[in-house]
């Protein structure tokens, strides 16, 4: 028997280890370790930090623009780049946008793969509950609409968390300042309390420099499309926010190009 790497979670660790020699079968351990735990990164996050896994993962022009005018979606990223995206979005358990996002681009959010699409968590951040007024996108109307939740102020106006509740939307109350270094520690600790191992942040500006500067961000992946945008356009990140990005591993995803610290 070969194993690659233990679990992580030390009320199982190695205990297979014991069971399988004392039924008489030898054990090599820690055969192609690294890799194994590379494999496993987001559980053994989940396991080890009891925080949810939060990657940020956005597209940006040549130019770095998220789009050509604000709240106005712009096609940046090519179809390979795409696909990418989805085969991305397949390994995590929840995927979350801000609420300009969700008025401009009305997304989905899940994971669409030969044919067949993956739904899993899906968080709306909107401090204010300005949704109130806009539940006819694909997060509330679809056929995944139960798996929507909105992230939220715990002192929110109480009379929208109580209109929202009527309706059978789920509410994510966060305790602390929105966009503070401690939102984002109380938020990935909370969705591991509700067993949601990791957050695909699909930005938004502010939502992606609010991460950045908060050091929140446990991994980016970001596309960048030989194409150019207006000057005018609106940036992804403020510049002193480019250098780490830019510092790590790149490869061609069809005609675009993708960073990312993520070892898988």
């Amino acid at each position: 028997m070969v194993i690659g790497t233990f679990d992580p979670n030390p009320a199982h660790a190695a205990r297979a280890v014991g069971i399988l020699k004392n039924a008489g079968i030898d054990v090599v351990c820690g055969v192609l370790e690294e890799e194994c735990q590379r494999l496993n990164f987001i559980f053994n996050h989940y396991i080890t930090k009891n925080q949810a896994f939060v990657l940020a993962k956005f597209a940006v022009s040549k130019n770095l623009k998220l789009t050509e005018k604000s709240g106005v979606q712009s096609r940046i990223s090519c179809g390979e780049a795409n696909a990418n995206t989805m085969r991305l979005r397949r390994l995590f358990s929840a995927i979350g946008v801000g609420f300009n996002t969700y008025l401009s681009d009305n997304p989905r959010l899940t994971a669409r793969i030969g044919g067949k699409e993956y739904c899993g968590k899906r968080l709306l951040f909107d401090a204010s509950l300005n949704c109130i007024d806009n539940l006819s996108g694909n997060l509330f109307a679809d056929k995944f609409a139960e798996n929507t939740h909105v992230v939220c102020g715990e002192n929110s106006p109480i009379e929208r968390q109580k209109f929202l509740a009527a309706k059978g939307v789920n509410l994510l109350k966060i305790k602390s300042k929105k966009n503070s270094p401690d939102f984002w520690k109380e938020l990935k600790t909370h969705l591991a309390e509700l067993r949601i191992s990791s957050l695909m942040i699909e930005g938004g500006s502010e939502i992606l420099t609010s991460l950045f500067s908060a050091g929140a961000a446990d991994a980016f992946c970001v596309y960048q499309s030989p194409n150019l945008l207006s000057e005018s356009g609106l940036d992804a990140l403020p510049e002193n926010m480019w250098q780490n990005i830019k510092n790590v591993p790149s490869q061609k995803i069809g005609r675009d190009t993708m960073y990312t610290n993520l070892k898988i």
